[in-house]
């Protein structure tokens, strides 16, 4: 007769299977995403380095020990870099990406976050600002909208594959009786 067991308990980071077993997943998910990010951007003439290292980063930032917060931050993960990439691609869409525009972007977007009392995704937003903002401050060719919706489009993907990773590795685990 199998043993009931909590997976999120039996694989809890403190003990050293639960250390293994998240380091395995999250090089799963890295691996992955930068198999996406780069297939994403290679086929259109983008920057696929960018762009996998974007999914890796958002998945890296989602992925946590357990199911419920890593759901927890890929939600919070989605509306941030929502935020910032829908700020950051309407004023680079009206302005070159130059200094004086970083302040005013970064000022909003804080204030946006304020406003809303969205305080736990103001960093995730002014994260993925600072990147569409140094994308098109080092390759000014690319339109401000487009930045922003790749680098909101990597963060989905980031996202979904560390939610989808962790949800799949239990149910698989649980199947197995571990």
């Amino acid at each position: 007769m199998a043993k009931n067991i909590d997976l999120e308990d039996y694989l809890n980071t403190q003990t050293l299977r639960g250390k293994l077993y998240l380091s395995v997943e999250m090089t799963v998910a890295i691996f992955i995403c930068f198999l996406l990010g780069y297939i994403m951007t290679a086929s259109n003439g983008g920057m696929p380095a960018i762009s996998a290292l974007w999914c890796a980063i958002s998945a890296i930032t989602v992925l946590h020990d357990t199911r419920k917060e890593t759901i927890h931050s890929g939600i919070i993960r989605v509306i941030g870099s929502l935020i910032g990439a829908l700020i950051s691609g309407i004023l680079l869409s009206y302005f070159s990406a130059g200094f004086w525009v970083l302040l005013p972007m970064m000022f909003i977007i804080s204030i946006i976050c304020k406003l809303i009392n969205f305080e736990e995704g103001l960093r995730l937003a002014l994260l993925t600002a600072a990147v569409v903002f140094a994308v098109s401050y080092a390759s000014p060719s690319v339109s401000g909208y487009e930045n922003a919706i790749f680098r909101f489009l990597e963060s989905l993907v980031g996202t979904a594959v560390a939610v989808a990773l962790r949800i799949v590795a239990l149910k698989l685990l649980t199947r197995s009786n571990v």
